[in-house]
């Protein structure tokens, strides 16, 4: 073997041997492969175009056609966009997030720094489904749904302020949505929750309908409200009428809700207030 070789080789096994301690050490001080990752897709460093080969245009995870998959730990807010679609969010015992989507091509799924974001643009005479997967009792900072024209179904949502917008869609929630903050918009469309465990509320109905379960008891809560001309519910009085405002349980409630209501229909009840 040539001299010139022996060195080569030599040097190729000490530069191999001190990545692989450099390696270590990033792992025992707490560095992720999410992290790693991030940095490759920023351009930080390379290690070759085909290492992650599923990973494509940099923020967008790619497995195959119509599926995604995200770490959780990367996954700080959701948005979520939907038009002439239907997205199912439910429940993984993975620690990943992954979607599929019966149409590849309606769909735009980024990473935008810790933030997923969905766009789904679907049309009124093909059914566009799409479907996400959360690992139980995974957390997010922010939530943000906009059902434009389409439906969402959800189970189990956790987040510090939690954003819902239904223009003429739908939305159903079957478990609990939990939040500090949590605002809900309903233009025309419809929206049924199970559970609200929220440490402020507001809720506003144009010509649309809502309908859910608070935690807690009526008593919890400092309860604003306000109706144009349409029905409202809340507990076991009514207080439709026209341009009629009430406060209740003024300064007294650990919790806050706003309701406001135009012409459409709201009915809230309050969890330990059932009998």
């Amino acid at each position: 073997m040539k001299k010139f070789t022996k060195i080569s080789l030599i040097f190729a096994g000490i530069f191999a041997a001190l990545g692989i301690a450099c390696w270590i050490a990033g792992l025992a001080l707490g560095v992720t492969w999410a992290e790693i990752r991030n940095s490759l897709n920023q351009g930080e460093f390379s290690i070759g175009s085909h290492f992650f080969e599923n990973w494509e245009n940099g923020d967008e995870r790619v497995l195959a056609e119509g599926e995604y998959e995200f770490y959780a730990e990367e996954v700080n807010n959701l948005n979520i966009d939907m038009s002439y679609a239907t997205i199912e969010i439910q429940e993984t015992d993975e620690e990943i997030i992954y979607m599929e989507t019966t149409d590849e091509g309606k769909d735009k799924v980024t990473l935008d720094g810790d933030t997923l974001k969905l766009e789904s643009r679907g049309n009124k005479n093909d059914e566009h489904i799409v479907v996400l997967y959360l690992p139980a009792d995974l957390s997010f900072e922010e939530i943000k749904i906009d059902v434009s024209a389409g439906r969402a179904a959800v189970n189990d949502l956790t987040a510090e302020q939690i954003k819902i917008e239904v223009g003429a869609g739908e939305f159903t929630g079957d478990g609990v949505l939990s939040a500090e903050e949590a605002d809900f918009s309903i233009g025309a469309g419809t929206m049924d929750f199970a559970y609200l465990d929220a440490s402020e509320a507001k809720i506003g109905v144009g010509a649309g309908s809502v309908s859910g379960t608070l935690t807690g008891s009526q008593e919890d809560y400092e309860i604003k409200l306000e109706c144009g001309v349409g029905s409202l519910q809340v507990g076991t009085t009514d207080y439709s009428g026209i341009a009629h405002k009430e406060t209740v349980n003024a300064d007294h409630g650990e919790r806050q809700l706003k309701v406001e209501c135009a012409v459409g229909e709201v009915d809230l009840q309050f969890e330990n207030d059932h009998h």
